[in-house]
């Protein structure tokens, strides 16, 4: 969610440049207000902070272009306080310039004893108080690393937290939320994801701090671990800095790689021995798309593999009173650090399950928690709506319930012809981009569909609303009529997912339901005899039924939110990273 960036080198540089540079790198993570603290090479710090985004920063800080050593910058996705210039990150004590990533979930207290002691307040926010914290400390005698070391018995929540002192000495830890620094020519870089400063590792490594851990960047511009231990490990592809190339936006550019992802996904799964046996009962847990993948999964695992499966959401998980015998959970998360996902997969070792994370980074928090990972290898995903990382995440879905049955050689054979069957998909562009044309103006979408096109309904409906900003909802076409369809007149759109399955015929019982109440419907098969209007190809294997309809969707939601001028690469309201609960 919130960005850090952090650095203190050797060679003075222009901090204004600097910061907002590597800000840019982290604005897929989503945010809604920007700023930045440094010290100039006369010992001045300087504050600047805005709503908005890193164009409206750089705007209020065209005056600041001075030298520097050291400096820090933020990019804020408001939870406490409104995203205003106020609330906005740095916050500023008498000793230190702060930024914050996370939660403070016993803010209130600390800020109403802190203020009895007559310390005064500026915003609305949850991490104001750590600023007022590190001045108190000081006055008391303690050192900066205690303060630091006390942060982890005081607050309550999950936080990074990054601390610019007026002698330039930058301090940083993390509990639950991630923090990353490396060494470079000439100096020590921070960031919240590697992504943000892989360019400057000297000799390609970073290191990936653990909960707990305590590190500053002193006057030599070295780092020094005040608790803890420094492991360095080599930069992964997907910590590479990714460009657009010839697409206007990040999301149609990962739509497109989806073919490559599959093949890349393929030639890994060919030297990885699945290390974990079938289990009788299987719990899986995600948020948002990562959830709608495991909903997907489980018609593969209970009807081919005849594993008896649950998938739950996983910020509700934690308040069922009775748990079922599972002996096997599966965690899927595209950064590794969904807050509910980590809270819920506590929950689950603490009952001695088997954990397999299904991950696009290892070393985060869910890798570093899991018995097994299985890596999506899906590269960066820039695009705050899920695309590629989707698809990932099914075909490693796909490769464990095969493994399970022992059908490997079943996998690697559809595998061939997944790739063919979305350039299919991608060649139908023109078909669906017309679609978007025609349907843009909509107020309402409803999405159904039956058996395992409902899951798929409900990665559309997420899709076209966190795109467009539609009101799109996915319901079981057979639920329609329970009350949904009370919704339903001439100024709606239903689209219908139809497979050729056992089912077909009662969706389109319940399409012709809609029709009857002069809703407009648009059918999503690959039955020439429905004359859809958005034309699927057909998959050659039952299992890759759902991928030709996941992707087509895509890029119907694409196209609807280009229609409507809607930030796509970074839609309102949306992070891409949800690092609290």
């Amino acid at each position: 969610m919130c960005g850090i960036i952090g650095f203190s080198t050797k060679v003075a540089k222009d901090p204004v440049a600097v910061i907002t540079q590597h800000l840019a790198y982290l604005e897929y993570r989503g945010y809604d207000s920007t700023g930045m603290a440094f010290v100039d090479t006369s010992g001045q710090m300087h504050v600047a902070k805005k709503a908005g985004n890193i164009l409206a920063l750089k705007a209020a800080t065209c005056d600041m272009h001075k030298q520097s050593h050291f400096g820090i910058g933020h990019t804020r996705w408001a939870t406490h306080g409104q995203p205003n210039d106020v609330n906005a990150h740095p916050h500023v004590g008498d000793e230190a310039s702060i930024i914050h990533n996370g939660v403070i979930e016993n803010h209130e207290q600390l800020k109403a004893k802190l203020i009895t002691e007559g310390f005064v307040f500026q915003s609305e926010t949850d991490s104001e108080l750590i600023a007022h914290t590190i001045t108190k400390g000081i006055r008391q005698g303690l050192s900066r690393g205690q303060i630091f070391k006390n942060f982890h018995t005081d607050l309550k929540g999950i936080f990074s937290i990054v601390a610019l002192f007026h002698d330039g000495e930058i301090i940083a830890t993390r509990y639950k939320t991630p923090l990353v620094f490396c060494v470079s020519k000439d100096g020590v870089w921070l960031a919240s994801d590697a992504l943000a400063i892989a360019q400057h590792a000297v000799d390609g490594t970073v290191c990936f701090m653990k909960d707990g851990d305590i590190v500053s960047f002193v006057a030599d511009h070295t780092y020094r671990m005040m608790r803890g231990t420094a492991h360095f490990t080599p930069i992964e592809r997907r910590h590479q800095v990714p460009t657009k190339g010839n697409f206007a936006h990040f999301m149609l550019k990962e739509i497109y790689e989806q073919a490559e992802v599959v093949q890349t996904l393929r030639t890994f799964l060919e030297n990885y021995n699945f290390p974990i046996d079938r289990p009788k009962k299987l719990l899986i847990l995600g948020c948002g798309t990562s959830y709608y993948a495991g909903l997907m999964a489980s018609y593969w695992l209970q009807e081919h593999a005849c594993i008896e499966t649950d998938v739950c959401i996983a910020s509700e998980f934690r308040y069922q009173h009775f748990m079922r015998d599972y002996d096997m959970c599966v965690c899927i998360s595209q950064s590794g650090e969904t807050a509910d996902v980590i809270a819920a997969v506590e929950i689950v070792k603490q009952r001695g399950m088997k954990t397999i994370g299904i991950l696009n980074t290892i070393e985060s928090t869910l890798g570093q928690m899991v018995d097994v990972v299985l890596p999506i290898c899906v590269g960066p995903e820039i695009g705050v709506a899920s695309t590629k990382a989707l698809i990932g995440q099914l075909v490693c879905l796909l490769f464990m319930t095969l493994s399970w049955m022992k059908e490997r050689d079943h996998f690697f054979s559809i595998m061939s012809e997944l790739p063919q069957l979305i350039q299919s998909v991608l060649s139908n562009l023109p078909s669906i981009e017309q679609l978007a044309k025609q349907f843009h103006e909509v107020s309402s979408v409803f999405f159904i569909g039956r058996h395992q096109m409902y899951p798929v309904c409900l990665e559309g409906a997420l899709k076209l609303k966190e795109l467009s900003y539609i009101n799109a909802n996915a319901y079981p076409a057979g639920e329609l009529k329970h009350g949904p369809i009370a919704l339903i007149d001439h100024k709606t759109l239903t689209i219908v997912l139809v497979a050729d399955d056992h089912v077909s015929e009662k969706t389109l019982s319940n399409a012709q339901e809609v029709m009857a109440r002069q809703g407009a419907v648009l059918f999503a098969s690959a039955d020439d005899h429905l004359h859809p209007l958005l034309k699927l190809p057909v998959s050659q294997d039952k299992l890759l039924t759902i991928f030709a309809p996941i992707i087509a969707l895509q890029l119907f939601s694409y196209y609807v939110a280009l229609e409507r001028g809607c930030s796509i690469d970074q839609p309102r309201n949306l992070a891409k990273s949800v690092t609290v609960e």
